[in-house]
């Protein structure tokens, strides 16, 4: 048997559910955001993939006669290696672990939470940007996941070298889910979680993730802009457009700087920094 890959440029509309669908029978999958677009690629481990190209282009189909859209015909092929930066969420428990890429471990046949949504999508990419420009802060910083949820942005730190990241929600199930998940990627020991949420933490932090709600991010901004350190990463997501715009100019009321913005035809995450 031998890696393959099936690719497929899907519209914001029938991301998440070409995503759940094809879920159940891959063992990675990797999405980018293109202009008005996603490249969604699943990775399988197997002799054939044509069985599973073929579900997928009949559940395609009758997404977009559904919503109305235009698609583009899934391929399949060889695996092209991917950049050895590109996360690849992979279903656990699993037999085959993609041999490319940085994998996140999420359990298999949980129905939210599995890394589909734009917002969790662009969450990454921002995690990555700020990693990119400022390595230490990840590596050597405290991180703060205000909303853990399944975990995905708190691994996805984790494996790109941070040591002491600590995860907060209110949701028992998202804890549960989430420490589930951490046992997955073996690094319980990296990660802090704890069931309250972010507008009782009092301590600063040099990276916050908070992809949540753009009125609770509003709400709730000075006590974000206070537990940031100076020179502190803070990326909020869950943001819908045109209200980012709201939201974002909230923040930079109180002095935090706009570095960049994730922004499709509904969602939008943005970077600040705090000067």
């Amino acid at each position: 048997m031998k890696w393959h890959e099936i690719s497929v440029n899907v519209p914001l509309s029938i991301l998440e559910p070409a995503y759940n669908f094809i879920w159940p029978y891959v063992h990675g999958l990797a999405v980018e955001g293109t202009d008005e677009s996603f490249m969604l690629r699943a990775f399988l481990f197997c002799s054939r993939t044509d069985v599973i190209l073929k579900k997928l282009r009949g559940f395609l189909q009758v997404q977009a006669r559904s919503l109305k859209v235009t698609h583009a015909l899934p391929v399949a092929g060889h695996v092209v290696l991917p950049h050895a930066d590109r996360f690849i969420i992979v279903p656990a428990p699993i037999s085959y672990i993609p041999p490319f890429g940085i994998p996140i471990f999420i359990q298999r046949g949980r129905s939210f939470g599995l890394g589909s949504h734009p917002c969790t999508i662009y969450c990454v990419q921002a995690l990555q940007y700020i990693y990119r420009r400022d390595p230490d802060m990840i590596r050597l910083g405290k991180i703060l996941d205000a909303g853990i949820g399944t975990g995905i942005l708190s691994i996805a730190a984790v494996k790109l070298g941070a040591e002491n990241v600590t995860g907060v929600d209110i949701s028992n199930e998202s804890i549960k889910e989430a420490q589930n998940n951490l046992v997955f990627n073996n690094i319980t020991n990296k990660i802090h979680v704890l069931l309250c949420s972010i507008t009782v933490i009092e301590e600063q932090f040099d990276v916050i993730l908070a992809n949540l709600y753009g009125y609770f991010l509003a709400q709730n901004a000075r006590h974000l802009e206070q537990i940031l350190s100076p020179k502190g990463w803070l990326i909020i997501g869950g943001m819908t457009v045109p209200h980012d715009d709201i939201v974002i100019s909230v923040f930079t009321d109180l002095g935090l700087i706009e570095r960049m913005r994730f922004r499709d035809k509904e969602w939008s995450v943005a970077i600040l920094q705090k000067l």
